[in-house]
Order: structure tokens, then sequence, then C-alpha cells
């Protein structure tokens, strides 16, 4: 090659078969050109390199200590089985690096852009047909580039890493700094086939530079290795940089340890396929960051492994950090969440900010927790900054859980146009050593429902205190009702574990069962307070007509349960008694505190009041509002028979009302009703109706109308 460096005239090589380097003698070496004159390196054949000397200066240099730019074109196979191969040694020119098929690399060193003594402005445009890595150590751009140029590597299929040895390593750019100079140079990586990568315990870096990453893949499937894009975790040379990966398939983890970025600053990552971990761990930040993204547009499964959301036991997260995972991003009807081995990680620093937010939203149709798996984060039942798990999709999400799987240190929230359907298996929530009110393990918000059908939610108990608040609609199907102070309910508690449950006063409790449901009230185990009366009642009753209905309970009084919004009759039989035997008595009261004549509203449910103590009583708290309030009395599903009260002045009102069906001799009588005879103490009973009311009022009611209705 040319050797006067004063030459600027261009310097070609070209080789009209294969090439093959091999020398025994370390000392050997091939340099095409020394000169700044552009240099050009064509095989139509192969390109091999099989033995040489790995110090600098030895084995197959293109372009040695000069600006020259490099054009280094192989028509079919770039194979290497040991020795070095500079492209550009201690140069900064543009190495341009085209292998028509593959790039074969099977041992020794391979560094297409190589220079550790000065910074410059040297730049690569590397294509290579497929790689098959194989051992040794791969860097296309070693070098300290510090005019913030992009790099572009272009691989036509796929890249295939199989480590052989633990010192194997594979990077694109992989040197930080030369001195105090920073490398800049920002990297382009599309390889539409994906990468693979396996075999022993062997490095896998992307670039450890400053300048930014674009990164796409046609998948990425790694069963070994240390392995990361944006640095690597706990290199001291690593520079934090900015990384876009979008990995078009399918994500696969069996082994090895992989960050997605390992160093600081942000990653905007896209997976659009699913995201599969059976062994070996991910992470999504290995460093500190202000704002991060993953999208997962498919599934996400773990069978066994870990996962982190931020992984560093020492450097903890700047200040008001935000980490935004998505399941199912695109809120289809694919892309199921799985977790049922494993651990699931939001954060394993030692330390935490004050505050910063590591979320996890699942926009997946079916939600399934099992086996041993366990979802934590930092300090886990004291510490102060919770991970934040979101079923945020736009519907339904089925819920499965089984096994002995746990969540700790995590808020989960329900959002608004979400329901979270439990459809087998109770949803276990965190415990903390510190209270709050309203309780923060589980929240369902405004416009959020959370579907209980007949099983529970509870508290893993591991800390003192936990709890559920509701904000939006929760629904049950559970007999025991939503809350009795004992592990049989839809809340579930052991009293010990302290569970505690807030309730707002716009939220909604429905009772939908199939069978006799109680409704719970006040006055046991953490039931005690106003934000644990309910809200709006709704009663959806769907059981046998006449036969099972729902029924308030009177433990430890009659007026237990108590509505501070709506009382919604919209299906099924409301019972004032425990069962449809009017003499044995074991009426029972229902409170309601709203006194809008609109609060009482009725689709087909009725309230049956058939207890002869007239004690099956509907207390209704009118205040100081006048008009119209119907109480939707029924006998039965087809027998309506309402009680109309109209009062148009007043204050501080209240009305108790109850009634029940007598024989046809009006028997028996209310308690002080001795007779039905008319003014000429005649017995009157076969004119009059067989039914007896109870009313009561208290406050100041002058005068009202009553329109009374009942059955023939």
């Amino acid at each position: 090659g040319q050797s006067y460096k004063a030459n600027i005239s261009i310097d070609s090589i070209i080789i009209g078969s294969n090439f093959v380097f091999n020398s025994g003698n370390a000392s050997d070496f091939f340099i095409g050109n020394k000169s700044s004159g552009n240099t050009f390196i064509n095989t139509t054949g192969s390109f091999s390199m099989v033995s040489s000397g790995t110090g600098y200066g030895q084995g197959f240099i293109g372009a040695d200590s000069s600006s020259s730019n490099l054009s280094f074109q192989v028509a079919q196979n770039f194979i290497q089985n040991g020795g070095q191969f500079s492209g550009i040694l201690s140069g900064s020119g543009l190495a341009t690096f085209s292998i028509t098929g593959i790039l074969d690399l099977n041992g020794g060193v391979c560094k297409i852009h190589n220079n550790t003594i000065y910074s410059n402005t040297g730049n690569i445009n590397f294509f290579a047909g497929s790689i098959d890595f194989d051992g040794g150590v791969f860097s296309a751009f070693f070098n300290c580039n510090n005019n913030n140029l992009l790099g572009t590597f272009i691989i036509g299929t796929n890249i295939d890493i199989n480590f052989t040895n633990t010192g194997d390593e594979f990077s694109f750019v992989g040197l930080s700094t030369i001195g105090s100079d920073v490398n800049n140079l920002q990297l382009s990586l599309n390889v539409p086939g994906g990468i693979r990568i396996g075999g022993v315990n062997g490095k896998f870096y992307s670039s450890v530079a400053l300048g930014q990453e674009f990164i796409t893949l046609g998948g990425l499937d790694i069963s070994n290795g240390t392995n990361s894009f944006n640095g690597q975790p706990g290199f001291v040379g690593s520079i934090g940089h900015f990384v876009s990966l979008t990995i078009n398939g399918n994500f696969t983890v069996n082994g090895g340890e992989t960050y997605l970025s390992a160093s600081t600053q942000t990653i905007l990552a896209n997976i659009n396929g699913d995201l599969t971990i059976s062994n070996g761990s991910v992470a999504i930040k290995g460093s500190g960051t202000t704002t991060s993204t993953l999208n997962i547009l498919g599934a996400y499964s773990q069978t066994g492994g870990n996962f982190y959301i931020h992984r560093n036991l020492t450097d903890k997260m700047p200040e008001g950090s935000v980490i935004t995972m998505t399941v199912n991003s695109n809120d289809d009807a694919n892309g199921n969440f799985t977790h049922t081995d494993g651990a699931f990680v939001f954060d394993n620093c030692s330390t935490t900010p004050a505050s910063m937010n590591l979320i996890l939203n699942i926009k997946s149709p079916n939600y399934t927790l099992g086996g041993t798996g366990q979802m934590t984060m930092t300090l886990p039942g004291v510490g102060a900054v919770y991970g934040i798990l979101n079923f945020s999709r736009n519907g339904l999400i089925a819920f499965n859980r089984s096994g002995s799987h746990n969540i700790q240190q995590i808020r989960q929230n329900i959002l608004s146009g979400c329901t979270l359907d439990l459809q087998s298996g109770n949803l276990q929530v965190q415990s903390h050593n510190s209270g709050s009110i309203p309780p923060d393990a589980l929240w369902v918000f405004t416009g959020a429902t959370l579907d209980m059908r007949t099983n529970s939610v509870f508290s893993n108990a591991l800390k003192p205190n936990s709890g559920i608040s509701v904000f939006g609609r929760v629904r049950t199907q559970n007999t025991n009702g939503l809350y009795d102070g004992t592990v049989n309910a839809a809340f579930s508690t052991s009293i010990s574990d302290n569970f505690d449950f807030y309730i707002a006063s716009s939220s909604t409790v429905e009772y939908y069962g199939i069978d006799n449901q109680i409704i719970t009230g006040l006055g046991v185990g953490k039931a005690q307070l106003v934000q644990h009366k309910y809200g709006n009642l709704e009663i959806n009753f769907g059981g046998t007509p006449d036969v099972e209905f729902v029924y308030p309970t009177n433990f430890p009084n009659d007026p237990s349960v108590m509505v501070r919004g709506n009382l919604i009759l919209s299906k099924g039989e409301l019972n004032l008694d425990n069962d449809h035997d009017p003499v044995n008595g074991g009426g029972r009261w229902i409170v309601l505190e709203n006194g809008s004549v609109a609060s009482m509203p009725r689709s087909t449910g009725y309230i049956r009041s058939e207890s002869e103590t007239g004690n099956a009583r509907v207390k209704w708290i009118f205040n100081n509002t006048t008009g119209t309030h119907t109480f939707h009395f029924g006998y039965s599903s087809v027998e309506y028979i309402p009680l109309v009260f109209t009062h148009s002045s007043g204050s501080s009102a209240t009305v108790y009302a109850a009634t029940y069906h007598s024989d046809p001799l009006n028997l028996p009588y209310p308690p002080t009703v001795t007779h039905v005879r008319n003014n000429l103490w005649l017995d009157n009973s076969a004119n009059t109706v067989d039914r007896f009311w109870y009313l009561q009022t208290l406050g100041n009611i002058p005068s009202a109308n009553l329109t009374f209705n009942c059955t023939p």
C-alpha cells in the first residue's frame, strides 16, 4: 500500500478473488494506506483473517495513522478466526465497511475504526448481510468522535451472537473517552432480522459514547451474556445518553442480564411484539433518568427470572423521575399480562428519592398472577416511595390469580374507563407499617369499576396497615356482603391485619348476587366512621324471583346500613327481613340520608317490608327537602305497592315507613291496634285492605299527602 504520508491521491487495492491473512509471526502486518488520500479495498470473493498478532500495529490495517477515508468492500463473506483487523487505525477519516454476505467472527479482535490516541471527526458507515459472532472481540467504532456525527449500521438480516468465552465482547461504539475528550458519536442501528445473544456469559453493549442511539430491531432473543444498550452496567467509563429502541417483533429472555438503558438519560422503547421472560433478568434502566418509557404492543409473560424497572443497588433515581411501562399499549384485544414466577421489581436501590413515579400500566384484556411470583419495590412495607400499578384498559380486564403470588410496596389503581373483573381468585394488596386515610393499597378511581364477583380483596398482612378506597364502583356477589369484620366478606379482614376501607360519597357499591346476600353496615371491625357508610347503594340482584333476595344486616343494631347518596333499586328484591316469614320478627332497617326526591330511583327492583312487628323499616332523612318522595315497596316481583309521601313545607324531617300484608280478617294486628270495626262497632275487615302501614315522622312536617297502594 501507499506509505508516503504526504500523498493525497486515491489508493486502491482490488482483489479479484479471496483474500487470506494468516501469519504465525505476531509482528507481521498488512497496511493498505498510510497517506491522507482516500483508500479503497475491494475483494470480489471472501476476506479471511486466520491468525496474526493482536498488539498495536499488528494484523490487517486498511488505513493507518492518517485522515484518509476508507471504503472496505467484500463481495462475499468476511471471516475472522483470529488475529487483529483494524479498518482505520489511529486515523480520523470516514470508514465505510460493506460486507455483502456474512460477517463471520470466530475469534481475534475486529475493530473497524480503531483510535485510542486522540479525538477526531472520524465516523463510520457499516453494512453487512448478516453477522455471526462466535467469539473474540468486536467493536465497530473504537474511536472518539468530537463532532457529534451519526454512525450508521445496517444489517441485511440478523445478528447471531454466541459467546464461547467469558472474555468475548461485542459492541458497536466501544470507546467512551480519550483523556478528557468525550466520544460524541451517535449510533443508528437497523437489524430487520433481529439479534440473538447466547452461549456463555460474554458481554454485549451497543454504545458507551455520549451520542444518542436510534435502534431498530426485528426481534431480540437473549439466553445469556451481560447485555446493555446505553453504556455498560456499573462501568465508570459509560456516558449516559438518549436511546430510541424499537423492537418490531418479540423480545424473549431465557438467561443473562440485560439492560435496555444501562446508564443515565432517557429511553423511549417500543416492543411491537411480546416480551417473554423465563429466566435471566431484564431492566429498563440501570442508572438515573428523569423520564423514560417502555411500550409493549403485545403481551408480557414472566414465568421466571427477574424484571426491573430500575436496577441499581447504589445509584438512586433523580428526584421526580418518571419511568412508565405499558403492556398492550394500543389497548386492543390481544396482549395479555401473565406473571407466574420470578420477581417483577420496580426498583431495587437501597435508597430512594423523596418522590418519583415508577409506573406499570396494564391495558391487557387478561391479567393472570400465579405460582410464587412477586412484585416488589425498595424497602418493602416500610419505604415512603411506592411502585404504581395502574389497570388502565379502556374496557374490561379479566383478572385471574392463583398460588401464593405476592405484591408488596406497590399501590394498585383501577383508572377511569377500566373494569377489573375478578373472574377467579382474590385480589391481594400490599400492607405497610404506616396507614393512611383514605387507604392507598388499592384505589378504584371515579369512572372505574372493581367487579369482585364472589371473590374478595385482602391484605398480605406482612405489615399492620392496608386497605381500599372506592371513588368509582365496586360490584359484589359475595353472600356475606361487602365488609363484616371477617375473612368471609368481599373486603376480607382478619381484624389483626388492620384492613380498612374508604367509600366516597359519590361512589357506588352494587350488590348483584344470584344467591341470598346480606348487606353489611356499620359497627363491626373498622366500619365505624362516616367513610364506611355507603355512597350510592345499588341493588341489582339476579337470584330467583320471590325466593332469593338481598337483605340488610341488623348487627350490631337495626340502623346499621346507611346510605349517603342514592338507594338504587335496579333489579330484584331488597328484603327488610332475613326470610319471608312475617311472624318471626327479624325485621331490619335501611337508612337513606339523602333527602332528594330522586335519591331512590327504581327500574324493576323493590323493597319488601313484610314483618308483622313493623320493624322492617325504611328510614328516609328528608332534612329540608320537600316534594314527592316514593317508597318503592313491593309484595312480590309482580306486585308493586309504592307509598308516596308528598309535603310542600317543613324542615329537619325524617320519615320511617314499613308495611305488611295481613289475612282477610286483617290479622294479625300491628302493635296498639285492637280492631277494624266501623262506626257501628261492626267488624269491617271485609271492607278493609289486607295491609297495614307503619309511619312515623320526626322534625317539622306541618302537613303531607300520602298515596297508598296495595295488592287485591
